[in-house]
C-alpha cells in the first residue's frame, strides 16, 4: 500500500494480490520476466513423431499431477503407443506416506506400466534433450504465476496443453499457442491430449507459432525498456510530496486493525 510501483509478471498474479491487498488495479503494472531460449531449445525440429508426452517440472499435487494420472488410461485406449514421460523430482501425492510416482503407478493400470518413464531430477542443460525427445508437453498446474517451463516448452517448438486459470495461460496467449483446459480436470486434459494426437499438424503449427511469435514478447528487447519505464515511474513518484493519499493510509491501517490481534492484557497501539 506504500509502494512508489507495484510490477507483477503477469496479470493472473496482479489479480490475486490486488484482490487481497486491496488494491487499486491501476497501481498495478504488468511486466514479464525475461526469458532468452538456448540455441539448444531452438534447434529442435518442430515437426517431430516420438509418440511421447512429457511432464516437466516437480511432481507434487499444486503442479495437478495427480490429475494427468487420472487421464493416462483415457489416453491410452485409444493410442496404446504413446508413452508418458515424467521429468522432475518427486514430491509428495495427497495421501499420507505415499509419493506422487507411487501414487500414478497406483492410479494407472499395471498392464500399462510400461508406457510410463520416470527421469527423476535432472540438471538444466539435459531439458533439451527431453523436450527434442517428445511430442507433447503437458502443464496441468492448479494455478502458477508464470511458468519458465512453458517458456522452454515454446522454445523447443512443441504442442502444449495447460491450464486456463493462471499465468501459464497468459504464456500462452489465452490458447492461441497451445490447448488451455480447466485445472482439476482430467477428462478435460485427456480430450486435449487426444485432439492433438489425432492431429499431429495442429500441434506443429502450435509450436512453430509459439517459437516465432510467443516468445518475442519475452526477450530482453521487449521487456527491459518496460522495467526501466517501471523504475523512472517510482523514482518520480518518489520525488512527489504526499504521494500516498491520505484514504489509502487509512484503509491501510483499518486493514492491520482488523487483521493483528494485540497481545493478550494489553491495549491495541
Amino acid at each position: 500500500h506504500l509502494a512508489d510501483e507495484i510490477v507483477a509478471p503477469s496479470q493472473a498474479i496482479a489479480q490475486t494480490v490486488g484482490k487481497k491487498w486491496r488494491i487499486d488495479p491501476s497501481r498495478v503494472s504488468q511486466i514479464p520476466l525475461v526469458y532468452e531460449p538456448s540455441p539448444a531449445l531452438l534447434a529442435i525440429p518442430v515437426e517431430t513423431n516420438t509418440q511421447r508426452i512429457s511432464y516437466v517440472g516437480r511432481l507434487e499435487c499444486r503442479k495437478g499431477v495427480q490429475d494427468l494420472a487420472r487421464a493416462i488410461r483415457r489416453v491410452l485406449r485409444k493410442h496404446p503407443r504413446v508413452h508418458f514421460r515424467f521429468v522432475g523430482a518427486v514430491g509428495m501425492s495427497g495421501e499420507p506416506g505415499v509419493d506422487m510416482k507411487e501414487y500414478i503407478l497406483r492410479t494407472v493400470p499395471t498392464h500399462l506400466h510400461s508406457q510410463l518413464e520416470f527421469t527423476g531430477n535432472v540438471p538444466p542443460e539435459e531439458i533439451p534433450r527431453y523436450l527434442g525427445e517428445t511430442d507433447i508437453c503437458v502443464f496441468p498446474s492448479h494455478w502458477e504465476s508464470f511458468g519458465f517451463v512453458v517458456l522452454e516448452a515454446m522454445a523447443a517448438g512443441r504442442a502444449i496443453v495447460c491450464t486456463n486459470n493462471s499465468g501459464m495461460a497468459e504464456l500462452l496467449n489465452y490458447g492461441e499457442f497451445g490447448l488451455l483446459v480447466p485445472p482439476k480436470k482430467p477428462r478435460a486434459i485427456a480430450k486435449s491430449l487426444l485432439r492433438l494426437l489425432a492431429d499431429p499438424t495442429l500441434g506443429h503449427d502450435f509450436g512453430r507459432r509459439a517459437r516465432h511469435e510467443g516468445l518475442a514478447r519475452y526477450s530482453q528487447a521487449s521487456v527491459v525498456p518496460r522495467q526501466l519505464h517501471s523504475y523512472e515511474r517510482a523514482i518520480a513518484q518518489r520525488r512527489t510530496p504526499f504521494r500516498t493519499p491520505a484514504p489509502q493510509l487509512k484503509d491501510f491501517r483499518t486493514w492491520l486493525a482488523d487483521h493483528i490481534q494485540p497481545p493478550p492484557n494489553k491495549q491495541r497501539a
